[in-house]
């Protein structure tokens, strides 16, 4: 379930978006975080807290978002690959 709203209900700005807050973490950039060209909540940062994004509130310009405890198969970093075979 994709999350477009901060955890206190705020409509959450498009990652591609400049305005009504500029963004930092741009899909061009952090695509391999899932940042895109959508308003979905994501954690794209190496300190990220919580999952977040810009709102679209003028006074606020970000929010954390509840999305839920994260699944067994959702580890950030990856593991690493195995080590080859000799």
């Amino acid at each position: 379930l994709a999350r477009r709203r901060t955890a206190r209900g705020m409509a959450c700005q498009r990652w591609s978006a400049m305005k009504p807050h500029p963004s930092h973490f741009l899909p061009t950039q952090f695509a391999h975080r899932g940042v895109g060209d959508h308003n979905q909540c994501r954690a794209p940062g190496d300190y990220s807290y919580c999952a977040w994004c810009y709102t679209m509130e003028a006074g606020t310009e970000w929010d954390c978002c509840d999305i839920g405890m994260p699944s067994e198969h959702c580890v950030w970093p990856p593991s690493p690959p195995p080590p080859p075979n000799p």
